[in-house]
C-alpha cells in the first residue's frame, strides 16, 4: 500500500512539474509576442528623439530577456525533456495532465 502511495505521489509531483512548466511556457510566449514589434522594428525614427528611443530599446532587450526567465525556462526543459522549449502551437495544443 505505501509504494502505491509513494508511486501516486511522485506522479502526482510530476504532473505538477509538467503543468508548472507548460504556464511558464504560455507566459515566455506571451512576452515574446508583446517584444516582437520592437525587435522586427524596421523604423529607426524620423528624427533623433524616435531614433533615440527606438535605439534604447533595443539597448535595453538584452536586459529585457535576462529579467524574463526565458533563459533558465529553456534549462528547464532541456534537463527535464532533454529537448528546447516546445513550439508555440505545441504548448498552446496541451492537453493538461491529469493522473
Amino acid at each position: 500500500m505505501q509504494d502505491k502511495a509513494n508511486k501516486r505521489r511522485d506522479d502526482l509531483e510530476d504532473s505538477l512539474q509538467a503543468q508548472q512548466y507548460f504556464a511558464d511556457a504560455n507566459e515566455a510566449d506571451s512576452w515574446m509576442r508583446e517584444k516582437e514589434p520592437i525587435v522586427g522594428n524596421t523604423d529607426c525614427g524620423k528624427d533623433e528623439d524616435s531614433a533615440e528611443v527606438c535605439n534604447v530599446e533595443h539597448l535595453f532587450m538584452p536586459l529585457d530577456v535576462t529579467r524574463s526567465g526565458l533563459g533558465q525556462l529553456h534549462s528547464v526543459s532541456i534537463l527535464t525533456t532533454g529537448a528546447p522549449i516546445l513550439p508555440v502551437c505545441a504548448v498552446q495544443s496541451h492537453e493538461r495532465l491529469v493522473l
